[in-house]
């Protein structure tokens, strides 16, 4: 009838009966602790689930991906405005500036306001205003290992004032460089 047999525990005379506490937390561990944990885990697959379900709809948003191509993410934004035709609008952004300010909302949503204007006047392309400190950096690189400083730094003002150097007349320059060094006087040895 039973299969395992019962082991008791002897009892001293002062002593009072004891429990085996290794049974019991065996016990414990395989009837509570493990169903609270799988339906824990359980919970939270389902809950996560939902979630990951919701946060699929958005993703196209913030992973723009390279290899999407323009019909694709039209595709998507006009999916997510179909699920949510009641909150989203197709509206442009300019549209919907001037819409915010015809209705007198820009000072209730700043910071919408200030989002969309940043948006709208954001440059198609990239210009560098001031070269002169990445060409000190170019120039650095290339020569310092064969260059002083002192001809360092007169190749960086060449280099920063380069309109002006355009302007530089060479045949002249060579012309008194020569001049110059030409005062140089031959020696001789006498017998």
């Amino acid at each position: 009838m039973f299969t395992v047999k019962r082991t008791r525990k002897k009892i001293m005379p002062d002593e009072t009966a004891g429990y085996n506490y290794e049974e019991v937390s065996k016990n414990f561990e395989c009837n509570v602790f493990n169903v609270a944990l799988d339906n824990l885990t359980s919970q939270m697959r389902s809950r996560f689930k939902v979630i990951e379900e919701e946060c699929s709809k958005f993703s196209f948003l913030w992973s723009l991906q390279k290899s999407q191509t323009d019909q694709e993410l039209g595709l998507k934004a006009e999916n997510l405005a179909k699920l949510y035709a009641e909150d989203l609008s197709s509206e442009k952004p300019v549209e919907l500036l001037n819409e915010v300010y015809a209705k007198g909302l820009h000072s209730i949503f700043p910071q919408v306001c200030v989002s969309l204007r940043i948006f709208l006047t954001l440059p198609v392309s990239t210009s560098e205003g001031e070269r002169s400190f990445s060409k000190l950096a170019i120039i650095k690189d290339y020569l310092r290992s064969t260059m002083g400083q002192e001809r360092l730094c007169y190749l960086m003002i060449l280099s920063i004032e380069s309109d002006l150097a355009i302007k530089v007349n060479y045949e002249e320059v060579i012309s008194n460089f020569a001049a110059k060094k030409a005062r140089k006087m031959c020696l001789s040895i006498k017998n």
